[in-house]
Formats: C-alpha cells, structure tokens, sequence
C-alpha cells in the first residue's frame, strides 16, 4: 500500500522522502480509513452547518456568508477529490497487485515464468522499464489486462457522495 500511495499522493505533493513525517501520518490515515468501509470525506459535515447558520441571519447580511460558504464548498470539493484519489487509487491499485500475485503465484510454470523471461528479454537486469517497453511484451500486457477483467477489485466500489 505504501508503493502505491507514493505514487498516487506523488500527483498532489510531488516527491519526499520515505521517512518524511507527513508522508508516514498520510499513510497512518489510509490504513486506518482502509479498515473502516463506507469512510466519506472528513468535511462533508461542515457545509449543512454553514447552511444552517446562513439560514438565520438576515437577507442583507448575506454577502460575507455567501463569500464563505462558496469557498468552504470549493474546498470541500477539493478535498472530496483528493480523498478519491487517494483512496480509489490506493485501495484499487493494491488490491489489483495483490490479486496479479495470487494468480501468478498459482500459475507459476504457466504465466509467471513466462511473464518473467518477456520482461528479462526486452528489459534486461541493467535498465528501469519504460512505457514504450509494453509495445514488445505481449503476453505480459495481455495477463495485466486478463487479470483485470478477470477479478475485480473492489466487490461494491468506493463510497460517493
């Protein structure tokens, strides 16, 4: 999970070190949220509050309120986003890679070696793979691609709002 939560967070807060102490408390947070199922974002709470509040003062005194509800809305939208990537993209991408393991795991003389002689043909042990290497791997992208229609990842999708 932390892999993946490296990469995913790595699109809001760019890279940092893998004893930086947000990252480490980011990933206390998405373990314990991945333990609690149905977890919306943290502040969906807060503009009913807002609302109701608005709600009471006077129609000539609703500039200021206006002004605050709006950008408390925007970051609230910010936030929910943010919190789906986070969570759609870290939950799904490991349990994904978790499932791609089982089944390789299983099937070892079948697809893992397979797999394992493509990849050490066209990348070699002396590189880093790239994007372009998936045009000459076949078989791997086709049990990427197989293992994903094959298994989903999450059995009643992310809660939205």
């Amino acid at each position: 999970m932390s892999a993946v939560l490296n990469n995913v967070a790595s699109f809001f807060y760019g890279s940092w070190a893998p004893d930086h102490p947000n990252r480490l408390k980011l990933l206390r947070i998405i373990k314990k949220l991945s333990e609690v199922f149905n977890t919306g974002p943290l502040f969906q709470f807060i503009p009913p509050a807002v609302r109701r509040l608005h709600a009471r003062l006077s129609f000539t005194r609703n500039g200021l309120l206006n002004t605050a509800m709006m950008e408390l809305e925007e970051f609230s939208n910010l936030v929910g986003t943010i919190n789906g990537f986070l969570i759609g993209g870290t939950f799904t991408t490991t349990a994904a890679m978790q499932m791609h393991m089982v089944n390789f795991a299983s099937n070892q003389n079948k697809i893992q070696d397979r797999v394992q002689k493509e990849i050490d043909e066209v990348i070699g042990q002396e590189r880093w793979p790239t994007w372009e290497d998936r045009k000459s791997m076949p078989f791997t992208m086709a049990c990427v691609w197989e293992m994903d229609r094959w298994s989903t990842t999450s059995v009643l999708g992310a809660a939205r709002e």
